[in-house]
């Protein structure tokens, strides 16, 4: 793969993730005013639900992700990813729907004894965990079909239709919501609708890059791929079913023990520290099936290169707004939802939230690095212990600090996460500098921390919200600009530029 089909998946991939965080920013206030808090706290339950298979879909997406990167470079084996395609797809479907009606027959369960709502009633909140449960049964097998797409290098593709989807989706429903009906039900029956469109898309297009003599319905159920697949799909999901406990259980203990309003800013919260991920999740998406084939084809010099040199990006671009979201969170949440009562309640879970996922984000890529190699012991080690000692510790403190207790476990796991990355570069790379922490916490860290620092102190309180949102955009910029400056890559480039025998010739 060329390095220009490599900026053209990393260039689609954050478009996508552009598109669906400005959506998710316009939306969220017609949110609120056509539903309320209370019932905006209900679609947050609907993401917790969603929690559930993530480790399934994560095992198999990752499984079929690498595998179909690989065929891209290993001859011979598009026939062996057909029926592997098959035979997941068949697990994967038959686990989902069992998974999905489950959920709508304990929807009365679920709304009588679980969530406490004040003014919903408790069959309006019965009738959304029906269709919830209907929703998941076709969100969750489109992770199997985008992510066998991605590892064709058709990224191009599933993002431009991602980016249909989630515009019609959003902006559907708030039409709905707006000028026929503005109730859970109303936006849940929208949801389902455009998400069987979706994931019959997916799988439609998927398919027809499979093999001619491999087609639909030519290809075949083996149980020998899946034994071969297994101690990878085994791995994955052991990581991912932690790493959704560790994501999960803080809203899941909020939602129990803690009224729906201060549920709802929470959610709030969580919801707006995954603005992150657009600057997190294109670099992942783009270049796990590079890392894949790159180690197929046995290039593992080219491999440290992309890695070093992209996780150099990755800490540049995420620290540099996460310090500009901590400085200015309170600026920020009244930016987006104009409400000040919410904004404070919200903005101190808000910060927890910002560190933990800035420190998630240095690692992403070494986490596409282990996926790659299929090596995923030390993270699942870490997992485990977070289980075993933070929650209980978090739930313990919870009566005394509240809700702050929760969201800080967050922010401690994702920081002990940065602190195994040189056992993990010393198993996967031991070619590798030891100048990481340097080039990848501490330098990226300082430019951004020093200019927002002296915006903190020196800018005056601005009035207007248009000049507030030029001035923290400069900032941004800025930081950005300023940290890449301090970066290996910057000054291999000026080094590379400027040499003497290059200014002689």
């Amino acid at each position: 793969m060329s390095k220009n089909h490599s900026k053209i998946n990393l260039i689609a991939n954050f478009c996508n993730k552009a598109c669906s965080g400005l959506i998710l920013l316009i939306c969220v206030p017609f949110y609120l005013e056509y539903l309320g808090i209370e019932a905006y706290g209900i679609t947050g339950f609907y993401l917790l639900l969603s929690f559930l298979l993530v480790p399934i879909e994560a095992a198999i997406g990752t499984t079929i992700n690498r595998q179909m990167a690989q065929l891209t470079v290993v001859e011979n084996t598009r026939i062996e990813a057909a029926d592997l395609l098959r035979s997941l797809e068949g697990v994967y479907w038959f686990i989902c729907v069992l998974v999905g009606l489950s959920i709508s027959c304990l929807s009365s369960s679920i709304a009588n004894n679980w969530v406490q709502p004040v003014h919903l009633s408790s069959q309006e909140v019965a009738q959304a965990v029906i269709l919830m449960g209907i929703c998941l049964s076709f969100q969750w097998p489109n992770s199997l079909y985008s992510n066998g797409l991605m590892g064709l290098q058709k990224q191009l593709i599933v993002n431009s239709i991602q980016i249909f989807f989630t515009f019609f989706k959003s902006i559907g429903v708030i039409a709905v919501l707006a000028f026929i009906n503005h109730s859970l039900r109303a936006f849940f029956i929208w949801h389902l609708s455009i998400l069987i469109l979706h994931t019959l898309t997916l799988a439609i297009l998927l398919w027809k890059y499979m093999p001619q003599n491999r087609g639909f319905f030519r290809a075949r159920f083996c149980r020998k791929l899946l034994e071969q697949s297994w101690p990878f799909i085994s791995q994955t999901f052991f990581l991912t079913l932690t790493s959704t406990c560790i994501v999960s259980l803080d809203k899941l203990f909020i939602s129990r023990y803690a009224p729906l309003e201060v549920y709802g800013c929470y959610i709030l919260a969580y919801n707006l520290s995954n603005g992150l991920y657009l600057m997190i999740q294109p670099f992942f998406r783009s270049l796990f099936p590079r890392f894949a084939q790159l180690i197929a084809q046995k290039k593992l010099v080219d491999l440290y290169k992309l890695y070093e040199n992209a996780s150099q990006v990755v800490a540049v671009l995420v620290l540099s707004l996460a310090v500009l979201c901590v400085c200015f969170a309170n600026e920020l949440v009244f930016i987006w939802i104009r409400n000040h009562q919410i904004a404070e309640k919200a903005v101190p879970i808000l910060r927890l939230f910002i560190l933990g996922t800035a420190c998630n984000g240095l690692m992403s890529l070494p986490l596409a690095l282990q996926y790659s190699f299929g090596w995923l012991k030390a993270l699942i080690w870490q997992n485990v212990i977070t289980l075993i000692l933070l929650f209980p510790m978090a739930f313990l403190f919870y009566e005394r600090l509240g809700v702050l207790a929760v969201a800080s476990i967050w922010f401690i796991h994702n920081l002990c996460s940065i602190l195994i990355l040189p056992i993990i570069h010393r198993k996967l790379i031991p070619e590798s500098s030891n100048r990481w922490i340097k080039d990848l916490c501490i330098l990226p860290l300082l430019a951004p921390l020093v200019l927002n620092i002296l915006a903190m102190n020196f800018l005056p309180k601005i009035e207007s919200i248009y000049l507030l949102m030029t001035i923290l955009s400069c900032l941004g910029i800025g930081s950005i600009g300023f940290s890449f400056c301090l970066t290996s890559i910057f000054r291999d480039w000026v080094r590379k530029k400027f040499s003497p025998e290059l200014l002689i010739k």
